[in-house]
């Protein structure tokens, strides 16, 4: 069976068309090397492209590593930068805290860094003003340099507004709604109250008003005070129609800080209390209402007087204390003096050096005008 098979096969394979292929033997190689490299090249590609996809992955995978750690050494370094910020800021924040522990407040004051004013233009004229701390207990001298004023009463007559722009609460300015009539000549003037100022100031002795009224008047040598409420004098079970000031009214004058405000306050003293009594006052502070020390508590100094001339030599310079702390010695001290009729200052061995901003200690040092000076220009209003 199986060669009958192979006999058939043969017989059909001979009958089958011939073919033939002239292509040389050199181009039938040349061919199948062809194929065969092509053949080799597509399989090293398909080698390749997981070995690059493998690489491709690690590739991915330490430049994530980097920017995972540069960036967390941004944030690390962004929070270490913070912390320096903050804790620079909180060092600076001290630093400026140290520095204007004693600078005036109000932004229409002039000299930043002093409390009182030596010197006027002829052009300006003073509004002695008051307020109370927050506790209602002292009086706050504020004085009011006006520029453009051509009328003192007129001027007096707008202190509520004045008072409206420091942001004082009414409850502190102790005259609010009250109404001026000055008549310098005859060292008088009159207060015209508002129907129920009585009323709202009950709460409030009589002795802080006084001293409220004796601040915004004796400077004007006025001496008598009229009270009138509507068209009738004023009749009260605890205050009187009529009052008059006691005149060379004393007072230590210290820092009074409390929340964003800076003053000098008046402390009272009364007539017997003397000159050294009145500077050691400036050594104790009242913490409960608000009320600082102007001078180191444990500085020691030695007082002379001489006529209109008072002198305090210290026994040891103050080196620790900054000129904005030197300048609110000084001037709580002129102050101070004033209110005792002193005329100038001499200050000894204070510190190194004899120039403190504007103060020259090699020479006396002659009283201010007034104290925490604030500057109404009129003219802009």
């Amino acid at each position: 069976m199986s060669d009958y098979n192979d006999k058939q096969l043969k017989k059909q394979l001979q009958q089958l068309p011939k073919i033939t292929d002239n292509c040389s033997k050199a181009v039938v190689y040349r061919q199948l090397s062809e194929n065969l490299q092509r053949k080799q090249v597509a399989g090293k590609r398909m080698r390749l492209i997981p070995i690059l996809a493998v690489g491709f992955v690690l590739i991915i995978g330490f430049f994530s590593i980097q920017i995972f750690y540069s960036f967390d050494f941004f944030l690390t370094t962004e929070e270490s930068a913070d912390h320096r910020t903050t804790e620079e800021s909180e060092f600076y924040d001290q630093a400026i805290e140290q520095e204007t522990t004693y600078s005036n407040q109000p932004e229409s004051n002039i000299e930043k860094n002093s409390f009182v004013i030596h010197d006027m233009n002829v052009s300006e004229q003073i509004v002695y003003a008051a307020i109370a701390d927050e506790q209602l207990q002292y009086t706050i001298p504020i004085s009011f340099i006006i520029r453009g004023a051509n009328n003192l009463q007129a001027a007096y007559n707008q202190i509520d507004s004045f008072i409206k722009e420091l942001q004082i609460s009414n409850e502190r300015y102790l005259l609010h709604g009250v109404t001026y009539e000055l008549k310098q000549k005859e060292q008088k003037a009159t207060l015209k109250l508002p129907v129920d100022f009585f009323k709202k100031e009950k709460t409030v002795t009589n002795n802080l008003l006084e001293q409220h009224i004796m601040t915004m008047f004796l400077p004007y040598q006025i001496r008598t005070i009229s009270f009138r409420q509507g068209n009738q004098e004023k009749m009260d079970g605890e205050l009187y129609s009529k009052i008059t000031l006691t005149p060379n009214p004393r007072y230590s004058y210290k820092l009074y800080k409390q929340a964003t405000e800076k003053w000098l306050v008046q402390i009272p003293n009364n007539h017997q209390e003397t000159i050294k009594e009145a500077i050691q006052k400036l050594q104790v502070s009242d913490e409960k209402f608000g009320i600082k020390r102007t001078i180191p508590e444990d500085s020691e100094y030695e007082l002379t007087t001489s006529q209109d001339t008072l002198q305090i030599r210290f026994s040891k310079k103050l080196e620790n204390i900054t000129n904005v702390n030197l300048v609110l010695l000084i001037e709580s001290v002129l102050m101070t003096a004033k209110s005792y009729g002193y005329q100038q200052v001499i200050f000894q061995n204070l510190t190194t050096g004899n120039k403190i901003e504007n103060y020259n200690l090699a020479k006396p040092i002659s009283v201010p005008q007034a104290p925490n000076p604030v500057y109404i220009d009129l003219a802009r209003r």
